[in-house]
């Protein structure tokens, strides 16, 4: 067991990916409540440094404006395709739906990255994975992507209560990614508990194969949500809310739910993609692969998986912002 846990931490340490399409998922969410989505709101800079008490790469992070502007991470530039018009403010004013959708990719864009935040971060990657993911393991919990969204629902409210709507949205819409990652079944366990003892017996291959069905599946979420696969962004639209009472104890519910279906994942992605992710010769993160595999492989089962887990998703986010609308009394 030991020995186990040792190359546990080892393993860990290199799954820190996270769901790629963050801005088009928020997007067809937002979309499906239009009165919500056009809610117009006025911008104003960013002068919270005195009640918001947490630590951010300061070198990554951009908290001016940058509606209108490119938003995604660099990893996604051969996935990404752009779902929705971002144009610049008007009169400094911009309607919520671009809100959300923009700065639902926020905490991928480095503010996490390359900070000292717990001891045991390791586990999770690093930071960034501290702060997007939740693993289990025996008794222990590595990560605290619930917390994350805690604690930017709880600084929305605050600002809300200071008259500053434009900044309580953008907080909110941090939470939201937070809430986003914590529905991604590699958040909550890299692989299948029978999988990792793979481990044991060839790390330097079975780290790099697991890390790769990670990265894979981020990807392929994100490149069905970019290329608007019809019936997922109907699932997404047509999901009924939850209803939410509070943001961290339901966001470990959605948790629950992700860590159900991490095997079912896995076990496609191992008859759909196995040579390639265990080959590691082969680029995931482009737009042709995936277009090759829906083309030539049966991604139904896959398919159906991730419709399922999407639209769980997009239960819990329009149960959020359901919840945080009726609590700052929009």
């Amino acid at each position: 067991m030991k020995k186990l846990l040792t190359i546990l931490v080892l393993f860990f340490a290199l799954t820190a990916f996270a769901w790629s399409g963050h801005d088009a998922l928020t997007y067809y969410i937002v979309s499906s409540m239009p009165d919500i989505a056009d809610i117009r709101v006025p911008i104003t800079p960013y002068t919270y440094e005195n009640i918001d008490n947490r630590i951010y790469n300061m070198e990554k992070a951009n908290f001016s404006d940058y509606l209108g502007q490119r938003y995604n991470p660099w990893e996604d530039d051969d996935v990404f395709i752009s779902v929705f018009p971002n144009p610049l403010p008007v009169d400094n004013i911009a309607p919520l739906w671009q809100i959300f959708s923009v700065y639902s990719y926020e905490p991928d864009l480095g503010m996490d990255q390359d900070l000292e935040l717990n001891s045991s971060q390791k586990l999770t990657g690093g930071s960034q994975g501290w702060r997007h993911m939740e693993y289990r393991l025996l008794f222990m919990r590595f990560g605290e992507v619930s917390k994350s969204v805690e604690y930017f629902s709880d600084l929305s409210t605050e600002v809300w209560d200071m008259n500053d709507p434009y900044w309580a949205y953008r907080f909110m819409a941090r939470a939201i990614h937070y809430l986003e990652d914590i529905g991604m079944p590699y958040h909550t366990f890299p692989a299948p508990t029978c999988e990792l003892f793979k481990l044991i017996f060839n790390f330097d291959k079975w780290y790099v194969v697991f890390a790769n069905y990670h990265y894979a599946y981020d990807f392929y979420g994100g490149y069905r949500l970019w290329t608007g696969y019809e019936p997922l962004v109907k699932a997404i639209k047509e999901a009924e809310p939850v209803k939410i009472k509070n943001p961290r104890k339901d966001a470990l519910k959605l948790r629950r739910y992700a860590r159900g279906k991490l095997s079912r994942v896995y076990y496609e992605m191992k008859e759909l993609m196995g040579d390639d992710l265990e080959s590691g010769n082969t680029d995931l993160a482009t737009k042709e692969y995936f277009d090759e595999l829906v083309a030539t492989k049966d991604t139904s089962k896959l398919d159906e998986l991730t419709i399922e887990l999407l639209s769980k998703v997009a239960s819990y986010v329009k149960g959020y912002i359901l919840y945080m609308r009726e609590i700052q009394g929009w």
